[in-house]
């Protein structure tokens, strides 16, 4: 298993290079992918195997090309750009990501919410710590399918914090289609960021399978140990 997703990792990653840029460019964050139903599979394929879909309980069948990079920590070089299975260091994911979406079906522009959360965490969080949660994204196609909204998150953006001795956690962002009776302020519940149920939250608010998602592997800066963690 661990081959097949390295192979397929290493397929992805071409893909970005094969569509303009490398992970770590100055390229819009459009041309991180080319909009392929290889590329669908591809991303279908990285989860499967990573046990995504299992472990947290989601049918994944990609519709579209969710795509996430950082500013910049410093703002003197240009933003980090990840593919699915991708290892980082906490050090470069401490402000609120950019978002994008490619390949997304002509009808879909949006409303969209896009969580982000992570299932590997102490029995005591079990089953997820929960990241964020945004909602009223719409894909602007002016900027290379950038995904931008106007209104305060659901829930803000609470930085990956990784333990030291992690091996790489799974952080992973889902995106939804947002039905029109979609309330934030209340999606939440009495729940907290911790013991989050993607699954519960989904089927409380309605929102069905995710359309499209993405995941990094990040760890802790302080004991990153893994050779190409960057």
């Amino acid at each position: 298993m661990l081959l097949n997703f390295l192979n397929v990792s290493l397929a992805v990653s071409g893909l970005l290079h094969a569509a303009g840029g490398t992970p770590s460019s100055k390229t819009s964050t459009s041309s991180l992918c080319p909009g392929s139903q290889e590329s669908l599979d591809s991303v279908k394929l990285v989860f499967n195997d990573a046990r995504i879909p299992d472990d947290v309980k989601i049918e994944f069948q990609p519709q579209a090309l969710l795509n996430i990079a950082w500013p910049s920590p410093d703002y003197e070089t240009g933003p980090t750009y990840t593919y699915p299975g991708r290892h980082l260091r906490d050090n470069l994911t401490y402000t609120t990501p950019m978002f994008s979406a490619t390949s997304l079906p002509n009808d879909k522009h949006g409303p969209f919410i896009i969580l982000m959360f992570t299932p590997d965490v102490p029995a005591t969080e079990k089953p997820s710590i929960r990241d964020f949660i945004g909602s009223d994204f719409y894909v602007t196609h002016g900027t290379g399918g950038a995904l931008v909204n106007q209104t305060t998150p659901v829930a803000n953006w609470r930085r990956p914090l990784p333990p030291r001795i992690s091996q790489g956690q799974r952080y992973i962002f889902l995106m939804y289609d947002q039905p029109p009776t979609f309330d934030g302020p209340t999606s939440l519940g009495n729940t907290t960021f911790r013991n989050f149920d993607i699954v519960d939250y989904a089927v409380r608010n309605g929102l069905g399978d995710p359309v499209a998602g993405t995941f990094v592997y990040i760890e802790s800066n302080a004991s990153c140990w893994r050779d190409g963690c960057t």
